[in-house]
């Protein structure tokens, strides 16, 4: 959902390759680029091939996730009371 919400393309109904070809249409990060491919087929190996991941996979694959989110997210744009307060 957040690759959906925060760059706008259909993840959920894609593939890993139709992901990342929408993703280069976007304000993503060429240093995330490698990083998503590795997680998005790792993720299929296990969804779909029933692969059985390295012991650390699960924790590294939740660092990527949480890096990737506070790397990647909008900053909220400014609203008119913080506008004022910095005047």
């Amino acid at each position: 959902e957040y690759l959906e919400n925060r760059y706008g393309i259909q993840a959920l109904e894609n593939t890993t390759d139709e992901i990342l070809g929408a993703l280069k249409n976007t304000d993503l990060p060429e240093s995330w680029e490698s990083r998503l491919r590795e997680m998005l087929q790792m993720a299929d190996l296990v969804k779909f091939a029933k692969a059985q991941p390295e012991a650390d996979f699960h924790d590294r694959m939740m660092d990527y996730a949480e890096a990737f989110v506070l790397e990647t997210k909008q900053s909220p744009a400014p609203t008119e009371e913080t506008d004022t307060n910095h005047a």
